[in-house]
């Protein structure tokens, strides 16, 4: 639970850091009612998250922004059952195979992340899209003229401009950008 969480926090500098992230955000400090007062959606862009380990917590999030923090490891994430949105770009993260577990899931955002490879076939049925721009899977895709297997990832470069999709044609680079 988010309790014993709590207190297991306090003790440990490292899982307090992303704890005292969330407070300080939310503005609250007392455990009992954090998640009351987070409800559906956090954004914790730019704040410096280490841990998701608190997160896994937040029963009831839907949407969770993560944009831009020095995240490595999103396991855990998947015990988030509800969540439809997540947006991990600019993080440390290599693979978010995690999320593909969640029932719910509809989009997942993970540009100018470290993720070098999925496996198409185990994306979720709910996943409308899947965003992997300027990470090595899309240089490499791009780089190979490989176009993911599945319609609903669209992967893009920006070094070179380009990007493929299922159809295996290449998309012009300024349509991706209102993807």
């Amino acid at each position: 639970s988010l309790r014993d969480y709590c207190e297991f926090a306090e003790k440990s500098v490292d899982e307090n850091q992303s704890l005292k992230i969330i407070m300080d955000k939310v503005g609250v400090y007392d455990c009992d009612k954090l998640e009351a007062k987070i409800g559906k959606k956090l954004n914790l862009s730019y704040q410096g998250v280490e841990s998701i380990k608190p997160i896994s917590f937040l029963k009831a999030l839907v949407k969770l922004d993560l944009t831009g923090n020095i995240i490595t490891d999103i396991r855990g994430l998947e015990k988030n059952r509800n969540l439809r949105k997540v947006e991990l770009s600019e993080n440390l993260i290599e693979d978010i195979s995690p999320l593909f577990s969640l029932p719910s899931i509809e989009k997942i955002e993970a540009d100018r992340t470290n993720v070098a490879s999925i496996s198409a076939g185990d994306l979720p049925f709910s996943l409308k899209r899947l965003s992997l721009k300027e990470t090595p899977y899309a240089r490499d895709m791009v780089a190979s003229a490989k176009a993911p297997e599945d319609s609903r990832v669209r992967i893009c470069d920006s070094f070179s401009r380009k990007c493929v999709q299922s159809s295996k044609q290449e998309v012009s680079w300024s349509d991706s950008l209102s993807m």
